[in-house]
């Protein structure tokens, strides 16, 4: 991947930046069941029940209804060089972070309104 003195050609800077986004077309991909699953257990019970399903059990149901509509893609995916454990574990790294992020959002608006 390194050049002779250790410096990336344009054509391997240009490579790695594809390789990034396509790993963000994944999560974009998963993120959507998880959120249409989320947010249709918010609409029947409360809004904190959908947030905690999208951070915990709702990543295992996107992946399996990720797995069943858009399995073949996979193969794509596999073209750039990703492989799906290695996508599965970096997309549970990326909703980690953004959980508690979330979590503090929908916290400080909930304070603001109610209090």
């Amino acid at each position: 991947m390194l050049t002779y003195f250790g410096v990336r050609t344009e054509m391997q800077k240009m490579s790695i930046l594809r390789n990034k986004q396509v790993l963000w077309q994944y999560y974009v991909d998963v993120s959507a069941y998880n959120l249409a699953v989320s947010f249709f257990v918010s609409l029947y019970t409360h809004a904190i029940w959908g947030m905690l399903l999208y951070v915990s059990f709702g990543y295992v149901i996107a992946l399996v209804c990720y797995q069943y509509f858009q399995g073949s893609t996979y193969v794509f995916y596999r073209n750039w060089g990703w492989t799906k454990p290695r996508m599965m574990f970096r997309l549970g790294i990326v909703n980690c972070f953004i959980a508690p992020l979330a979590g503090a959002i929908y916290l400080c608006v909930s304070w603001l309104i109610w209090r």
